[in-house]
């Protein structure tokens, strides 16, 4: 028993140090490309509510137009790409464009 909780001692240990060394990076570059995609997908949102598009549909289209612009301007890679990342974007751009318009 004691050899078992030496082991899990030394492999949380592991993981906390692997942890603490990779979140900073992966946040730092979550928040470089929100930073950066946000101004896009603003007027991509004003875009796809001009052409009459609503709910699901609008959504796809704004999304689907995000990622487009953000790989064609060399903002991030189509495969490092989370949907929850440009869905985020896309209703944060809403909820600025929403709450502006009042």
């Amino acid at each position: 028993m004691n050899w078992f909780h030496s082991f899990f001692d030394r492999f949380t240990g592991a993981v906390r140090a692997i942890f603490s060394f990779i979140l900073p990076i992966a946040e730092s570059d979550a928040g470089d490309i929100i930073s950066k995609a946000l101004p896009l997908a603003l007027s991509i949102v004003t875009a796809v509510g001009q052409q009459g598009l609503k709910g699901d549909s609008a959504r796809t289209a704004a999304i689907d137009q995000l990622k487009t612009q953000i790989t064609q301007q060399g903002i991030a890679d189509a495969s490092t790409l989370a949907a929850s990342t440009l869905n985020f974007i896309v209703e944060s751009a809403v909820s600025n464009l929403k709450a502006t318009s009042s």
